[in-house]
């Protein structure tokens, strides 16, 4: 796995977010189409959403994220917006949160790359774009996306568990663990951010009981689908 510094993770957004806006302005038209992987969403929303969040850190509105009311608000205040017009806005907001990168507490700037890279296969998949499933962007949402994950297991008391891709293996600090989940960055980033249900995760690549581990999919704004969703 590469090792990424803040100051990269500016640039890595940019990366991501042009992509994004290329995508959405060859094939969505204006955005009205729905995101399979984001119930109740537009491409237009998803959109409105990643030009909400730039915004919100801007402006210094981010005591809500990313709960469910601070989102839908990010939505509804460009509902009038054309979609060419908000990928424009969203390039503005963003050009100035960028470089602030070195600035952001914790690990906010791995989460913040992890949510518009989430967001890109949301997109990828609702336009029937293949791609980037390689990309920088996947392994820092894998990493911040596990070591979320296993803090989460942990405090439910579950058992032991490491999180296991061909880059890195991630694993709760007690010794011997009862459990291992392995797979691609790509799969287990989905899985571990409310892209899989749970039929799904149990089919992934386990060693150990996967239904002990089902409530920790149960995290954050994370919520295991009701249905499968196939990429």
């Amino acid at each position: 796995m590469v090792n990424l510094t803040l100051e990269d993770m500016g640039a890595l957004y940019r990366e991501t977010r042009t992509r994004i806006g290329e995508i959405v302005l060859a094939a969505a038209g204006e955005g009205a189409g729905p995101v399979p992987a984001c119930p109740g969403w537009t491409i237009k929303d998803v959109v409105a959403h990643l030009t909400g969040v730039c915004e919100d850190i801007l402006s210094g509105n981010i005591a809500d994220a990313p709960s469910e009311p601070w989102t839908a608000a990010q939505v509804d205040r460009v509902r009038d917006v054309p979609l060419a017009d908000l990928v424009a806005r969203w390039g503005e907001a963003a050009a100035q949160v960028e470089p602030l990168t070195p600035m952001f507490p914790d690990r906010t700037a791995n989460q913040w790359v992890a949510d518009i890279t989430s967001h890109e296969h949301d997109l990828r998949g609702a336009l029937d774009v293949a791609g980037a499933r390689d990309s920088a962007g996947v392994e820092v949402a894998v990493d911040f996306l596990a070591l979320s994950f296993l803090a989460e297991a942990k405090a439910r008391s579950l058992p032991a568990l490491s999180i296991v891709t061909e880059q890195k293996t991630w694993s709760t600090k007690d010794a011997g663990p009862a459990a291992r989940l392995s797979g691609s960055s790509f799969e287990l980033m989905r899985a571990l951010s409310g892209r899989r249900s749970i039929d799904q995760i149990s089919a992934l690549d386990w060693d150990g009981e996967a239904e002990a581990f089902s409530p920790a999919f149960e995290w954050g704004p994370f919520h295991p689908r009701d249905e499968a969703l196939i990429e």
